[in-house]
């Protein structure tokens, strides 16, 4: 029997059915593009849940002649991801969960003789914490900030609709997810899939080691494992259904999905 549709139709509908499945899974992340970019000195302010409340101002200070910081500042009740405790914001990367201690007032992003995690770094997630009454909302921000810390490029954002849940950085961004299937198809090569014991990945981009994790449908991270080219990777230990990869290789991310049955 000829097949009746074309490689593009095809791909198209792949597409669809991938969409879907997004949607379904992370139907509880509103998620929305800024496309707001600062040059110094100047700031922007945000209200991330749309609730009429502002939560964070972005800002960028020039400390002396070409000398820049760039920092969020936290309003209200807000907070953002501060492991250092020191006001030195966490800088993420798609899928590291967002926990860990919150801080309020300024954290830096970026200053002078190369300090802070997001200067010069590319795209990175901010993780941040927000609350309506006494419930607080897990949230993210994707931001680029200079190498020189004179520009920040606030990209997207999203939150969590359910209080007390944590969520991933990233999670909840369904274009990223539908290009990504382009990315994977030519870049790598996940199988078996569907799977039931191990899955093997193909590298083709180059024979360095890649880091895998996989992410549940509530969005929590199941497994996260450094590989080589074409080793097998147990996920036996998984319960059935399906699953979000990411796959990290130097600068390159890809991304898909996983069926265990």
């Amino acid at each position: 029997m000829k097949n009746l549709l074309s490689p593009n139709i095809f791909r198209i509908l792949v597409l669809a059915v991938m969409s879907i499945l997004a949607i379904n899974t992370y139907s509880q992340i509103d998620y929305y593009e800024i496309d707001q970019t600062l040059i110094g000195p100047g700031s922007f302010t945000i209200d991330i849940n749309n609730d009429g409340e502002l939560d964070y101002t972005f800002d960028i200070l020039e400390l002396s002649t070409d000398v820049y910081a760039a920092r969020v500042y936290s309003l209200g009740m807000a907070e953002f991801l501060d492991n250092s405790t020191y006001g030195y914001a966490d800088a993420l990367d798609l899928g590291d969960s967002i926990k860990g201690y919150f801080n309020t007032g300024f954290g830096i992003l970026g200053t002078f003789n190369d300090a802070g995690q997001f200067n010069g770094a590319g795209n990175k997630y901010l993780g941040l914490k927000i609350w309506e009454g006494y419930s607080p909302y897990i949230a993210w921000i994707k931001l680029n900030c200079s190498f020189n810390n004179d520009t920040l490029n606030l990209i997207s954002c999203a939150h969590n609709t359910v209080s007390f849940e944590i969520i991933t950085a990233g999670q909840g961004d369904i274009v990223q997810i539908d290009q990504s299937i382009y990315q994977t198809s030519t870049k790598i090569n996940l199988y078996p899939n569907p799977t039931t014991d191990y899955i093997t990945i193909k590298l083709f981009s180059s024979k360095e080691a890649a880091t895998i994790k996989l992410f549940n449908i509530q969005g929590e991270e199941v497994l996260q494992q450094v590989f080589s080219n074409n080793n097998q990777i147990s996920i036996k230990h998984l319960n059935k259904g399906m699953y979000l990869y990411v796959v990290v290789q130097n600068d390159f991310i890809y991304r898909g999905k996983l069926m265990i049955n």
